[in-house]
């Protein structure tokens, strides 16, 4: 059984501080946090943990020294819920391995990227949202170990990022459902050499670039609406393979959807708005 564990800073939990309960939690643990400004990064390693605000939104980890990742997972099974995670130039959320779910949380990361899920991880990631950013979501797997991570994302806002919102690479899988991607200053998604992706019923919008863009095999695009960028609706890749089924895609720069192959080499997105 996990050892069930309270944290609160004004003293009515058993520990003030979160890193002090983890050392006393063991292997195992259920840590229940009061409402508070945690100032101090997370980092979790081959363990079984829970860290749950009481009352969700009112949690804050953040690293005071903007050096370390807010909350770093490895090669552990961890669910995060209700907490709002900061950082500035590392990772909010780090999971390298393991299992995660991150539910119902916010994270920012000012110069670096919201959330990062590498490796063989296996993760959940619902009612979440990502914003204030360079890099929303980044799903990658590893070159060298050849290690792919299994991502599912529902229901999760990924919005006012400076350069790319969701990017799934290097073989990684995903599976985003139901979720908008708003103000990308790079790519709203970008699927680079990544391995059986579906995007269903998400809305990418109010954009400077490419609202999909598609370099990847087995590749599923359903039912999503883009709409209102400065770049491309959707760029499907000379190399890109799968399905893309019931879409919306207006005003975008022209010609809304580019497919590579049919562009006579031409892959460069045209500067000038297109309006439908």
């Amino acid at each position: 059984m996990p050892r069930k564990l309270q944290v609160a800073q004004d003293g009515r939990g058993a520990f003030t501080t979160i890193r002090d309960a983890l050392e006393a939690a063991g292997r195992e643990a259920v840590i229940s946090i009061a409402p508070g400004d945690y100032q101090e990064p997370i980092t979790i390693r081959r363990r079984h943990v829970t860290l749950a605000a009481l009352e969700p939104g009112t949690v804050t980890i953040a690293d005071p020294q903007r050096k370390d990742a807010g909350i770093s997972a490895e090669d552990s099974t961890v669910r995060l819920e209700g907490l709002v995670v900061r950082s500035a130039g590392k990772p909010a959320i780090e999971i390298s391995g393991g299992e995660a779910q991150i539910i119902d949380c916010a994270a920012s990361a000012e110069t670096g990227t919201g959330v990062v899920v590498r490796n063989s991880a296996e993760a959940t990631i619902r009612g979440t949202d990502i914003s204030d950013s360079r890099n929303g979501l980044l799903i990658t797997g590893d070159e060298h170990s050849r290690e792919r991570p299994s991502v599912e994302v529902e229901n999760c806002s990924i919005r006012n990022i400076a350069e790319d919102a969701i990017t799934v690479r290097k073989g990684a899988a995903a599976q985003v459902r139901l979720c908008t991607v708003t103000h990308a200053g790079g790519r709203g998604i970008h699927l680079d050499s990544a391995n059986r992706v579906s995007i269903e019923q998400c809305e990418i919008a109010h954009g400077s670039g490419t609202g999909i863009e598609v370099r990847s095999y087995q590749v599923t695009i359903f039912e999503c609406w883009v709409h209102d960028l400065d770049g491309i609706g959707i760029v499907w890749g000379e190399r890109a393979g799968g399905v893309l089924h019931s879409h919306l895609v207006e005003n975008t720069a022209a010609p809304g959807i580019l497919r590579e192959y049919l562009w006579q080499g031409q892959i460069r997105v045209p500067a000038r708005r297109f309006r439908s």
